[in-house]
């Protein structure tokens, strides 16, 4: 590879250093494992009687309990810890999802071109 700062490839110009680091060590495939990542939280979350619901569901087992305004509550609901507990572990398991795809980007971002470059040593690499 060349010792520029900067090549201009396919995918704009970036860093050289850190486009040599990411072919040696980047997988690929984690950028595709991060679209299904978010094709599971898509579905919990849009598809309709699921984290909307139950929301809805918790809120008034909580306004119940709290306000003790028993107008949106029913005991079909089942205890209010174990529809919490439910949905923490459901959205923790999800922001721990996000983590990772976030920290895999930045990897990616490292290929932001160095500042300092001349457009006389920029190179063509596509391959």
């Amino acid at each position: 590879m060349s010792r520029q700062k900067n090549l201009q490839t396919i995918g704009g110009l970036v860093n050289a250093k850190a486009l040599e680091d990411l072919q040696q060590s980047f997988d690929t495939m984690s950028i595709l494992d991060a679209v299904d990542t978010i094709d599971e939280i898509r579905y919990r979350i849009c598809e309709p009687e699921r984290l909307r619901s139950d929301l809805l569901r918790l809120h008034g087992l909580a306004h119940a309990l709290i306000n003790g305004d028993y107008t949106n509550a029913s005991e079909k609901d089942g205890p209010i810890w174990e529809l919490a507990e439910e949905l923490e572990s459901d959205i923790g398991e999800w922001a721990d999802n996000l983590r990772a795809i976030s920290v895999m980007l930045d990897k990616l971002v490292l290929l932001v071109p160095d500042e300092e470059y001349d457009d006389e040593d920029e190179e063509v690499e596509f391959g």
